[in-house]
């Protein structure tokens, strides 16, 4: 058997988790095969230079020499990705792609803590909202995309991506803000959290900041769960993916097909 190790574990290693360390030596024991893939290498690397934790990348650069990396060329990403070289050659698409996966490992490196990640991703939503329903299906006018609010935008992306809309049962916290708040999905959850953060008005600011943190903290990784969903389905993948939101106990119950195929 070969293990791929995603972001996930590798910083479950970094952090000494016994449970996933166990596994791991009874992988190397057991002579299996242990890459690591270069979208994670660089993940990782990013985010401990970014929180400037130097001895955790010494450590990082010791593993990544005991662990292969593996690049992909274009032929893999073509088979794996075939929509992602299309809108990357793209003019329509080029520039949204670029800034939308900036956002998005900004937002996993928590570039400005939890409450900047998710004004990054909500930027990441609205631009590619716009170039996909205005620009590349031509669904709505621009005059009509800029009349909507930004729930119904982030709505109507996530419903041409084939992305759930409802807030999911692992969230709990969330599902019960949502609940006392009356927000309808996961689209006003996220919207109504961002607004919150960059609101001029301090009562309005504080309706929503000032309720418990760990509400936020579902609202980041709904964003993120669903910023993953959007660019995956854009570049037309249909494989399985690690849910980030699954919450289930063993690392392998978390692995499931995206939700389109």
């Amino acid at each position: 058997m070969t293990y791929l190790l995603d972001t996930n574990i590798v910083s479950y290693i970094l952090r000494r988790n016994a449970t996933v360390g166990r596994k791991l030596r009874d992988a190397n024991r057991s002579g299996q095969e242990v890459f690591i893939s270069c979208i994670t290498y660089y993940e990782v690397k990013r985010g401990l230079l970014y929180a400037n934790a130097m001895s955790q990348l010494a450590e990082f650069n010791q593993f990544s020499q005991k662990y292969e990396v593996l690049f992909l060329d274009d032929i893999e990403i073509i088979e794996i990705f075939p929509g992602f070289l299309n809108r990357w050659r793209s003019t329509t698409w080029n520039q949204p792609i670029r800034f939308a996966i900036h956002w998005y490992l900004e937002s996993i490196a928590q570039a400005g803590a939890v409450q900047g990640s998710i004004v990054l991703m909500q930027a990441a939503f609205e631009i590619l909202a716009w170039t996909l329903l205005v620009e590349e299906k031509a669904i709505i006018s621009q005059q009509e995309f800029k009349k909507l609010p930004a729930d119904e935008q982030l709505r109507r992306l996530l419903s041409q991506c084939s992305v759930p809309l409802k807030v999911p049962d692992s969230l709990t916290n969330l599902l019960k803000a949502s609940k006392e708040l009356n927000w309808v999905d996961g689209a006003q959850a996220l919207t109504e959290i961002r607004n919150a953060i960059v609101h001029p008005n301090p009562k309005k600011r504080q309706k929503y900041l000032n309720r418990p943190f760990p509400g936020q903290i579902d609202v980041y990784k709904l964003g993120l769960w669903y910023l993953e969903l959007i660019l995956l389905n854009l570049f037309e993948y249909k494989g399985k993916y690690f849910n980030r939101i699954a919450n289930k106990e063993f690392y392998q119950e978390n692995i499931e097909a995206v939700p389109w195929v």
